[in-house]
């Protein structure tokens, strides 16, 4: 690894953690977790395949899954793709008002992780951060994505879904076992909603274990969004604006 790459995953560690970190010192009491629908959400979306060398596309939004697009907006973020290597590096994109869009290419076979993070910002005393995630799996023509012993490896956001089997589980598998973190550690008993287009007026809810582990079913031919929130207890103040709590905000698409 280069050093500006070490410089660049250095910057996206601390930029991601560091008022997360800060809330932990201030904390006034226990952490929560919530479960309804957000206002807004943000998600990125990235085909499920693509051949090694391939370039592929993406697209983020903010807003809702059964929103109509022409009356959705954008927000400033900030895109990152992790290679199966660990490499991160930075993705341009262009708004297309009411989506941004970008491409990227799988120069390696394995997991290509997509990474977007909003800046942080105070609504209503509580600080929200808002991430989101996606996977593309890449591979040359007529190769096995992976091993079952290999599996898919976490992006180190401090609230993160992450599936706990291999890449060949994702793509194959019609019920897929995922893993909770917060900070590295599971994160028990708390919900996770998954939402389709097809389904979103009637979304599932699944309880985490004490290993931060539940198990979702995946149909084909049908995209999925996880999402999670987290409340910690802090006082503070963000670019002028006093909070009350931090909330975390997390969401995981995957392209069937």
């Amino acid at each position: 690894m280069t050093k500006s790459q070490v410089k660049l995953q250095q910057k996206i560690t601390r930029s991601l953690i560091i008022l997360t970190l800060s809330a932990v010192l201030l904390l006034a009491g226990g952490l929560i977790t919530v479960n309804s629908v957000s206002a807004h959400y943000l998600w990125i979306e990235t085909p499920l395949t693509v051949e090694t060398g391939e370039e592929a596309g993406f697209e983020i939004y903010w807003g809702h899954l059964d929103d109509d697009p022409a009356d959705m907006t954008t927000t400033g973020v900030s895109v990152y793709l992790q290679s199966p290597a660990g490499l991160v590096s930075e993705l341009d994109y262009q708004n297309r008002d009411i989506f941004l869009e970008g491409k990227f290419y799988s120069r390696q076979s394995g997991v290509q992780q997509l990474i977007v993070r909003r800046p942080a910002g105070v609504y209503q005393l509580s600080l929200n951060q808002f991430t989101a995630r996606s996977l593309t799996l890449a591979a040359e023509d007529g190769e096995e994505m992976s091993s079952p012993e290999d599996p898919v490896p976490p992006a180190g956001l401090p609230l993160e879904i992450n599936p706990a089997g291999s890449p060949a589980d994702i793509a194959e598998k019609d019920s897929i076992e995922f893993i909770l973190t917060y900070l590295g550690n599971p994160l028990t008993d708390t919900d996770v909603i998954l939402l389709t287009r097809e389904s979103y007026d009637s979304p599932e809810t699944f309880l985490t274990d004490q290993e931060g582990r539940f198990e979702a079913d995946v149909p084909e031919q049908e995209a999925l969004m996880l999402t999670v929130s987290h409340i910690i207890p802090a006082e503070g103040e963000h670019n002028g604006y006093e909070y009350d709590q931090i909330q975390l905000n997390h969401t995981f698409f995957l392209n069937r």
